[in-house]
């Protein structure tokens, strides 16, 4: 995929069609009775039909931090790569830069992305740097207002041809993780290796190579990663455990600057060609592991939680409705209490493609919602990468057609669809005002009413997100500035002060 203009299609919550003044109550019993769908797609990001390529399979990696979304594009130019850095402002998605190593070459493959604040990383497992052939690289950009700068290309130090150095990213922090699946170890060839890079002030080095425990010969460890602080998470998947390609996923922990193995998870029934570790998610003392083709390669996620420096079992996750071939746990991502898995059906050409979320209330973990594109087709590979962030979840689906260009791909924007609109109402003077009448009304013309508390303070519960609404304050002794907001996203210190 070229350098595009971004093209948006939106399917967000439509009016209702009715003109109704009611109180906050009674909004809320309304919202109650229409049962609509925790997240709702909000966006999806394709490139201007001029530009799309043959086999550019946009959304091939995803990753998303706050209002900016980074998407991977693993065949652009000749399979050189490129991540597409996308922004929200209200509800609208841009793109706001598209990242390429300007060093970079035909077959660099710089498709796997992660972004957290204003850092971005590009992995680039087919780079020869130095002229080594496909040992691979990272590269780090940082944000300065809205513009983003190669701050560092990382390789290792270790690096040989075929290590493939940049398979998959992950950061958090200042410290980055990468994948090398080719790395020999102890001259046993395509072992697998994580490397773990940290920053100090603009200048990042490398702290650390992590090898599991077990990992032997052709194993290509690790397939998928994440790291929550001083805790990465690895998949890998082609690990023979008691059977072939059974899969396994290791956790290593960090006490100083000293890197070791905590755990290593594995399927409670393991089987051959479960392919446990193939997607992966850390979120604090909580870990997901996908296993695509657990069953008749319908898939699973395994929920693991840590209870000082032990790991058990919490719940084995399944779609309600999964059928062989789904292969759930393609890809895994968690934060906090929600988990995605995509179910991708990568190899069956008949399905779509899905993404399940799951939420847990105490210790129990179930099924919250499917998501599906709006405008989904055979083959697409939706779920083939999933992140989520906050309110939003991003789904990329690498083989999707855009008109007559094959396997163009798309990455889908889902954002949840009612936010919580919270604020106070002061007095010129700063007083709180009480019995304030605070008014929100949708571009429909419907208006929702709350009445400040004796501290001043309004909640709005259940609120359609996706649209830009009409915020004022009617007082008998003040006046206020009404204002128009957009929500995607709880809203909080949506304050008022009064007008003299």
């Amino acid at each position: 995929m070229k350098y595009f203009a971004l093209f948006a299609t939106a399917a967000l919550l439509g009016s209702t069609g009715l003109w109704m003044d009611m109180p906050v109550n009674s909004a809320e019993a309304f919202a109650d009775d229409l049962a609509i769908d925790a997240y709702v797609q909000q966006v999806k990001l394709v490139a201007q039909a001029s530009d799309q390529q043959n086999l550019d399979r946009v959304g091939a990696t995803v990753d998303i931090s706050g209002d900016t979304a980074i998407v991977g594009s693993l065949g652009d130019n000749g399979q050189r790569g490129a991540g597409y850095v996308f922004v929200r402002n209200g509800i609208a998605w841009t793109l706001q830069q598209k990242l390429v190593p300007t060093d970079g070459a035909s077959q660099d493959g710089c498709a796997a992305v992660a972004i957290e604040g204003d850092t971005a990383v590009l992995g680039c497992n087919g780079s020869d740097p130095g002229g080594v052939g496909s040992q691979g690289a990272v590269y780090i950009y940082v944000r300065t207002g809205t513009v983003w700068a190669l701050q560092q290309k990382l390789t290792h130090a270790e690096g040989a041809g075929g290590d493939f150095l940049g398979g998959r990213v992950a950061i958090s922090g200042d410290t980055v993780v990468a994948t090398a699946a080719g790395d020999d170890v102890n001259n046993i060839s395509n072992v697998g290796s994580v490397y773990v890079f940290v920053r100090n002030g603009t200048t990042w080095t490398e702290q650390a190579r992590l090898n599991g425990t077990g990992v032997g010969f052709a194993s290509s460890f690790a397939t998928d990663i994440d790291i929550s602080g001083d805790t990465v998470v690895a998949g890998a998947e082609f690990i023979d455990i008691g059977s072939t390609n059974a899969g396994a996923a290791y956790v290593f922990i960090r006490t100083g600057t000293t890197w070791t193995q905590e755990a290593r998870l594995l399927s409670p029934d393991p089987t051959t060609s479960d392919f446990f570790g193939s997607g992966v998610g850390i979120s604090g003392d909580t870990i997901v592991v996908g296993e695509r083709q657990d069953g008749t390669n319908q898939g699973a996620g395994f929920v693991f939680v840590r209870n000082g420096s032990t790991w058990t079992l919490q719940q084995k996750l399944t779609a309600s409705d999964g059928a062989a071939n789904d292969e759930l746990g393609w890809s895994a991502a968690i934060e906090n209490d929600t988990i995605v898995l995509g179910a991708s059906a990568d190899f069956v050409q008949t399905i779509n493609g899905y993404a399940y979320v799951y939420t847990r209330t105490g210790t129990t973990w179930t099924q919250a919602q499917k998501l599906l594109a709006d405008d989904g087709a055979s083959g697409d590979s939706f779920g083939r990468s999933v992140s989520i962030a906050g309110n939003s979840i991003v789904v990329g689906a690498a083989e999707d057609d855009e008109g007559s260009v094959n396997a163009a791909g798309s990455a889908y924007i889902f954002a949840e669809s009612s936010s919580t609109i919270s604020g106070r109402v002061t007095t010129p003077t700063g007083l709180n005002l009480r019995n304030a009448i605070v008014n929100l009304t949708d571009a429909a013309g419907v208006r929702r009413t709350a009445t400040t508390s004796s501290f001043g303070v309004y909640t709005f519960n259940d609120i359609p997100t996706g649209s830009g609404y009409t915020i004022g304050v009617s007082s008998k002794r003040y006046r206020f500035a009404a204002r128009i907001i957009d929500i995607n996203a709880n809203l909080t210190n949506v304050d008022f002060v009064g007008l003299e």
